[in-house]
This record gives structure tokens, C-alpha cells and sequence, in this order.
């Protein structure tokens, strides 16, 4: 997939296509993120992990899913001496982790309405995302009224299918999948993204992870058990997230319903 490899390894790598990996964005050449130019216009989306535990060409059609609001895959490939890579496109705009928080409760709901939108067509192709968060929420207008221009719906399920390596971190800072999903359960429904999307408007709504710890491992344990940090958001709208945090999945309300409640809230 590269054409080139020096101590600055993967920033300058070529990939195929013609694209260029210009620029780090979390992580390291362990397990990160980088940003990549496409010469056809737009950027890429280049996650980088040690060796896959299944072969790539598998996981490739996996993870070729197309929906539309979720960013395509480009390609999955080897990356240099003893690591793997996912290309995606990169939506346009900036993802929401960059936003000036909190929104206005108005514009979160219409947000989190547009995502909802996302979640239902993917649902709808028999497909979850189980790893939706802020960081992957990408948002064309970045103004006070926020417009949803795509979710990158891959980095964490490729991370998490990487072979253990010494000193690799978690791709992210926070975590935002829903007990369930961190358990592994093989009976993961829908209601697993009704509890993430959940999570992402906690944080439009307050700048705040709505569960308690400021790491993935300290929220992993706060997460499955239930321990919420403190709401400073409207009334009316904890009351309607609080049913969608539920430890357990069918105590979650549908997106549908979801959705409507929200609407009703902030009404």
C-alpha cells in the first residue's frame, strides 16, 4: 500500500491510488489516525493498527458497507513492516469533538434527528454501528446551527480487530458504546446505537461525557456500571436521554421514539 517508509513512517506514505498521508491526527504508527490527501479531490481517513487477526481481504468486504451518510471505504491493505491500514473518505466540514460546546438544545436535537436518520437506513440494510461517537460525527456548517455532512463508521470496529502489540493505546480518548457492546455480547441489537447516539448529545448538549472517568478504561467500568456523571443540561431533555443510558437494551426507547421525545422536550 506504501511506497516509502522513514522515521517519520506513515506521514509521506503513498498510498494506492495516489493518495498522500500528510498528517497525524491521534494515536501514533501503533494504532492511529491519520489524514491523507485524495489526488482525485476531497481527504482520506487512513487508521493504522498492528497486523489484522483476520485476513485483510475478508475484512475488506466486511467492511464495505454502503449506506448513504456513512463515509465509503476506500481500501484495506499492509502499511509498511508489520502493520495494517483502512482508507475512508473523509466527510466534509470538521466532526463535532471540534465544535464549540455546548450547542443550543434546538440545533443538538436537529443534529441528533439527522444521525438518527443515518442509523434507521443502516438498520434498515441489516447493519449496526455499535461505535457511532463525536469524533466520527462530521458536520458541514459548524455554526450554531450545525448540518450533519457524514459518519465515519469504521475506525473503531478495524482497531478492535487488531492482533495485540506492546505500548498500543486506544485509538480514542472517550468512550461512547453501549454496555452491551463492551461486554461483547453476540446479541447486540439496535438499541446498542440508540444508547451511543445518546451519549454523543450529552455532549453537544453539556461538553460533558455523560459517564463518570476521563479515560476509555475509567469510563469503560463507569459505562457497564451504570455510573453517570451529574446532568447540567434542561430537565426535560435528562429525562428523555436518562431511558436511552439504560444499562439494559430494552429499556431504550427506538430511534423513532427517541427522536420524537426529544422533540417534544425542547418544543
Amino acid at each position: 500500500m506504501v511506497t516509502r517508509m522513514d522515521d517519520e513512517f506513515p506521514i509521506g506514505a503513498r498510498l494506492e491510488g495516489g493518495a498522500i498521508i500528510t498528517e497525524a491526527i491521534r494515536g501514533d504508527a501503533v494504532r492511529g489516525m491519520f489524514r491523507a490527501l485524495d489526488p482525485r479531490g476531497g481527504r482520506l481517513l487512513v487508521t493504522v493498527t498492528s497486523r489484522q487477526k483476520r485476513p485483510l481481504d475478508e475484512l475488506a468486504a466486511d467492511l464495505a458497507f454502503e449506506v448513504d451518510g456513512l463515509a465509503r471505504l476506500r481500501q484495506v491493505g499492509p502499511i509498511g513492516d508489520g502493520a495494517d491500514a483502512m482508507v475512508e473518505e473523509e466527510p466534509p466540514g470538521v466532526p463535532t469533538s471540534e465544535l464549540a460546546l455546548p450547542l443550543a438544545a434546538r440545533a443538538a436535537v436537529d443534529l441528533a434527528a439527522e444521525v438518527a436518520e443515518v442509523l434507521e437506513r443502516a438498520h434498515g440494510e441489516g447493519m449496526l454501528l455499535l461505535f457511532l461517537r463525536p469524533e466520527l460525527t462530521y458536520v458541514a456548517a459548524p455554526g450554531a446551527a450545525p448540518r450533519l455532512s457524514g459518519i465515519v463508521p469504521r475506525p473503531d470496529l478495524f482497531a478492535t480487530g487488531a492482533s495485540a502489540a506492546y505500548g498500543a493505546k486506544p485509538l480514542f480518548d472517550h468512550l461512547f458504546a453501549a454496555p452491551e457492546v463492551i461486554a461483547m455480547r453476540r446479541d447486540v441489537t439496535a438499541a446498542a446505537d440508540v444508547f451511543s447516539l445518546c451519549a454523543a448529545l450529552v455532549v453537544w448538549l453539556t461538553g460533558e461525557h455523560p459517564f463518570e472517568g476521563d479515560t476509555q478504561t475509567a469510563q469503560m467500568g463507569s459505562i457497564v456500571g451504570g455510573k453517570r456523571r451529574a446532568w447540567r443540561g434542561p430537565d426535560r431533555l435528562g429525562a428523555v436521554l436518562s431511558r436511552g443510558l439504560e444499562r439494559q437494551p430494552a429499556a431504550r426507547p427506538s430511534l423513532a421514539r427517541l427522536i420524537a421525545d426529544l422533540r417534544a422536550a425542547t418544543s
